[in-house]
């Protein structure tokens, strides 16, 4: 394995060595783009054609388009990317796509602190806050570019893919094929068990997206059913049944105007009130007209809790995977036969596995014949035995009673089973 590793290296030198990195980078850029396009503008421009309806066929179609269009895309990029096939190359890219997928959820997790702290604390404002979070992302990607060009990251590339991972190649393929084959059927067999309780435990239900929210993008949408006393406070925002959401500031004014803790609604009125039923009103303005309806010896407005609107945030959010419900199972299933695969092909478990099949092969085994006859023995064996100590049991017992050496009360004896029986 290291003849060939250091054979694929002397011999894909090319003037491009030194800009390893930087061609790692452009290659994840690049399939971040094909995968957007495929995820987002392949569906749109396919709901466009006529007669593309919400059909099995329909989604079959745009399945195969989808897949045509990406791999149309990987065969373009491997055109451009002809004699730049440097050593660490496939590496780079694996770790090009966990750093920008670890970058992405760490900008959203600090976007949603600087949130917190605009919007919820108002620790300041919230152009601060969106301003804070757009430095944090810039640093995060400034910091992962950096990583990249670094002599350390170029080396860990070449490690990377150096232990065989990403190589197509066979490792010693006339060797232990019968051992490999097994343990090719057994991972299949065990990956293929959980694809399909997968596919069973997600059968029912919307399918879902694997989506990272984007800070500040925010909107509360509120169910009419939901929006309780607020609802003309949320109107007067732009709220209505066919827009039912409002920013998380309008929300959060909106339930302010109807706070339990500082207003009250009316819900009976007397004719000395001045407020009308269904009204929110403040505690103090209800108490102030309470004391003056007390001079004159008035009864107040009864009054309840109002109350405050509820509803769910929603985010504007990066789609990494749709349909998880149908697309985890698929990308699961191409991993299933691509893993056993790549398992037995690792040098350290392939030189495992043709060590095994080597002793394996040195084992005499015996015919079918003697086989049975051998059990036969063994079975008739511990059958004598058992009955042998089964007797020599009940022979030394009842000596040993007889001469009394060992004294059993035999009632004594009989209470205990039934205690014992009882607790069965």
């Amino acid at each position: 394995m290291a003849s060939t590793v250091s054979q694929e290296i002397s011999g894909s030198e090319s003037p491009t060595q030194g800009n390893l990195a930087p061609v790692c980078l452009g290659v994840v850029v690049f399939l971040v783009l094909l995968l957007q396009a495929v995820f987002h503008l392949v569906p749109r421009a396919w709901e466009k054609i006529p007669g593309m309806g919400a059909g099995v066929v329909s989604y079959f179609g745009l399945a195969l388009v989808s897949i045509a269009v990406f791999a149309g895309g990987l065969v373009l990029a491997s055109r451009f990317l002809r004699g730049w096939n440097q050593p660490g190359l496939k590496g780079g890219v694996f770790l090009g796509f966990v750093l920008a997928l670890f970058d992405l959820y760490l900008a959203s997790w600090w976007g949603k602190v600087a949130e917190s702290w605009a919007i919820d604390r108002r620790i300041f404002s919230e152009s601060v806050g969106a301003g804070l979070a757009a430095a944090g992302s810039a640093l995060i990607v400034i910091a992962t570019i950096i990583f990249f060009l670094k002599p350390s990251a170029i080396r860990l590339f070449r490690k990377l893919e150096n232990q065989g991972w990403f190589s197509f190649s066979p490792f010693k393929p006339g060797q232990g094929q019968r051992v490999r084959r097994g343990t090719i059927v057994g991972l299949l067999v065990l990956l293929g068990s959980g694809v399909y309780a997968m596919v069973q435990g997600s059968s029912s239900g919307q399918a879902a997206d694997w989506q990272i929210d984007v800070p500040f993008t925010g909107k509360v949408e509120v169910p009419a059913n939901k929006a309780g006393d607020a609802l003309g406070l949320l109107e007067k925002a732009g709220y209505s049944e066919q827009k039912p959401w409002v920013t998380r500031e309008q929300f959060r004014l909106a339930n302010q105007g109807v706070d339990p803790e500082t207003h009250v609604k009316i819900s009976t009125l007397t004719g000395d009130s001045k407020f009308t039923t269904g009204q929110v009103v403040s505690k103090e303005d209800y108490l102030q007209e309470s004391r003056e309806l007390a001079k004159i010896d008035r009864r107040p407005a009864d009054v309840v809790s109002p109350k405050i609107a509820e509803g769910s945030v929603k985010y504007q959010a990066v789609v990494l995977l749709p349909g998880l419900q149908y697309s985890v199972p698929l990308l699961m299933l191409g991993f299933s036969f691509w893993l056993p695969w790549r398992v037995v092909n690792l040098p350290v478990f392939a030189d495992f596995l043709i060590a095994t099949e080597g002793e394996l092969n040195k084992v005499s085994w015996t015919t079918r014949k003697r086989l049975v006859q051998d059990t036969l023995v063994v079975l008739s064996t511990l059958l004598l035995m058992a009955i042998f100590l089964f007797a020599m049991d009940l022979f030394w017992r009842e000596v040993f009673t007889r001469t009394g050496v060992l004294k059993i009360n035999r009632d004594t004896a009989q209470k205990n089973t039934n205690v014992d029986l009882k607790k069965w």
